[in-house]
């Protein structure tokens, strides 16, 4: 039962990145305003506009947007945090 939701948050959290990673790779290539970019920026989006504020306050003259690469770093450390709680409460 426990291991089923810990699977469950990684898998979420799988499905999370594999979006980013979607977004990143179609945002080269699509306009912002087709309806694919549209879907995948409203699951993105959230996840990326707090990272870009606290990119923009540190860094506002940066010529790269890093969110999408600080998030997916954020991911991975969730993801692993996630495991390590499950290894210590079982």
């Amino acid at each position: 039962m426990l291991f089923g939701i810990f699977q469950g948050i990684s898998y979420f959290l799988t499905i999370v990145r594999y979006l980013l990673l979607a977004y990143c790779v179609l945002s080269w290539f699509m306009p912002p305003y087709r309806g694919i970019m549209k879907t995948l920026s409203r699951f993105v989006d959230p996840l990326l506009r707090p990272i870009r504020n606290v990119l923009y306050r540190f860094a506002n003259r940066m010529p790269i947007d890093l969110s999408a690469l600080i998030a997916f770093f954020l991911l991975e450390l969730l993801s692993r945090l996630v495991w390590q709680v499950y290894f210590w409460i079982r």
